[in-house]
C-alpha cells in the first residue's frame, strides 16, 4: 500500500481548487456574452405576450390547448 505524502495531498487540492475557479469564470464569462441577446429576444417579443405578463403576471404562455403538453 502506498501512502500519500502531506505535501502531495496538499498540492492535490490546491489543484483542484484552482480547476474548479477556472471552470467557474469560463461558465460566468459564457452567459455573461449572452445576456445582450436575451435582452434583444425580450425586447422583440410580440405584444399579446408583453400584455399576458402585465396584466395577468403569467410568467409562460400556452402554445396550446392541451393540458400539460409540450407538443408543439
Amino acid at each position: 500500500m502506498i501512502t500519500k505524502s502531506p505535501t502531495i495531498d496538499y498540492w492535490d487540492t490546491i489543484l483542484n481548487m484552482e480547476i474548479l475557479k477556472l471552470i467557474f469564470v469560463r461558465v460566468t464569462t459564457n452567459y455573461a456574452q449572452w445576456i445582450p441577446v436575451h435582452i434583444r429576444d425580450m425586447e422583440s417579443l410580440p405584444t399579446s405576450i408583453h400584455k399576458e405578463f402585465e396584466e395577468h403576471g403569467h410568467w409562460v404562455v400556452p402554445k396550446t390547448t392541451n393540458r400539460f403538453s409540450s407538443k408543439r
